[in-house]
């Protein structure tokens, strides 16, 4: 029988694809095995952004908390109840200096202001525009007006560079060297925030027009319109299981939630 020649070039061609074929399927088979681990690491971390928004950082139990807090919304958007109070969280996306940012901005029951904000990205400069990321920065944002004649004023901006006539109200300062990621996060909140002004409105104006419940509508006229339009629960359909709903004795039996309401403000 020949002796193998492990200096062959043949020799070689075979055992470094042979090699290459098994590390190949090791790597396949860890990258399947970990992949729900992945997924659900993902996902967390995703959750902890949303809660960074409401001012919620650092939190023991991510899933838990955001269970605790956080509703997703069909539009995109979730609302947290904060201590009480409703907070509704907006999506950001954009482009900063080398690649793409993204966060989430939280606004207060007034519709007006901001509650909490958290900002990240995927290559921005290290020391520079990456400082999107830290605290100070993202809490710069807390307390400031978001609208001003209906429009999207709140901005980012350099010392001295914002527009005439925006009061310290709508600006945060920008990040010392980091020009570009700073317009990007401007721009990022700006065409955001415009995408879902309508939800911001209706998130605004839901406490006193909601057509859940008995004795909540101010309005019988405009729970019977806009406000019943987003409410979603308040079909027949979804009566039987939802609380507020089976309060209401109208709207167990009627299909309009709208009637719900305006038997409610006739009794109130």
């Amino acid at each position: 029988m020949a002796k193998l020649n492990t200096n062959s070039n043949v020799y070689t061609i075979v055992y470094a694809s042979v090699m290459v074929i098994i590390v190949a399927f090791l790597l396949a088979f860890v990258a399947s095995s970990l992949k729900a681990t992945q997924d659900a690491n993902v996902a967390r971390d995703v959750k902890g952004q949303i809660l960074s928004s409401v001012n919620l950082r650092g939190e023991a139990d991510v899933d838990a908390k955001y269970a605790e807090v956080i509703t997703e919304n069909a539009d995109g958007t979730f609302t947290a109840n904060i201590n009480g109070e409703e907070k509704l969280i907006v999506p950001l996306k954009g482009a900063g200096l080398w690649g793409p940012i993204w966060g989430y901005i939280s606004v207060n029951k007034d519709g007006e202001t901001v509650y909490g904000a958290f900002f990240n990205h995927e290559g921005e400069t290290a020391g520079l525009g990456a400082r999107i990321v830290e605290e100070w920065f993202q809490t710069g944002f807390n307390g400031k007006k978001i609208f001003k004649d209906n429009e999207v004023a709140l901005g980012v901006y350099k010392a001295g560079k914002a527009p005439s006539g925006l009061s310290a109200d709508y600006v945060v300062d920008a990040v010392t060297g980091a020009t570009l990621t700073s317009d990007g996060v401007r721009n990022m909140i700006q065409k955001s925030i415009a995408q879902y002004a309508d939800a911001i409105a209706a998130f605004k104006g839901g406490e006193s027009k909601s057509c859940c419940g008995k004795g909540q509508c101010e309005m019988a006229d405009s729970c019977a319109t806009d406000s019943c339009a987003n409410c979603a629960s308040c079909d027949k359909a979804n009566c039987a299981s939802n609380e507020d709903c089976a309060s209401c004795e109208k709207c167990a039996s009627e299909k309009e939630c709208g009637s719900c309401c305006e038997s409610d403000n006739t009794n109130k």
